[in-house]
């Protein structure tokens, strides 16, 4: 798992070759590692994972988990995390559930949404491609969502 102050050593050598790895960086971070891209948030998270072969979590108040196989999630984060140290909090949970036995796309979607008593979001829908994503989101308010392989 790598945040921060790895991920600026990582943009420098070459974020590529990465199978295994989750990454997790902000706006500023993603930029210095995969640059503007084009397209949504979400298909830039997915491009980023498929070129890395890592898992990435695009934090945000949207915060995209994309796999290098396709699969994806986003959802909402409340505006706390937003502070100094929830980054480093949220790695040490992804490591932990990848410590116990989660495979990295699961222990990244684990870490970022963990299930408790309404504070936080959980993945809840599935959806076959990106463009029928993009079709439930657009009509629905801020609900995180999964999508399958494709």
């Amino acid at each position: 798992v790598l945040d921060a102050g790895a991920l600026r050593l990582l943009a420098e050598s070459g974020a590529t070759g990465l199978k295994d790895a989750i990454l997790t960086p902000h706006e500023g971070e993603f930029h210095a590692l995969f640059g503007e891209g084009e397209g949504s948030k979400v298909e830039r998270a997915r491009a980023a994972a498929a070129k890395s072969g890592a898992v990435i979590v695009y934090k945000g108040p949207d915060t995209v988990v994309a796999a290098p196989d396709g699969r994806g999630a986003i959802g909402t984060a409340p505006p706390w995390l937003a502070s100094a140290g929830t980054g480093d909090v949220l790695a040490g949970t992804i490591a932990a559930m990848r410590a116990g036995g989660r495979e990295a796309f699961e222990a990244a979607c684990a870490g970022a949404w963990p299930v408790s008593s309404g504070r936080h979001a959980t993945c809840c829908c599935s959806f076959s491609s990106v463009a029928s994503f993009q079709r439930f989101s657009s009509s629905t308010s801020r609900v995180p969502v999964t999508w399958a392989r494709g």
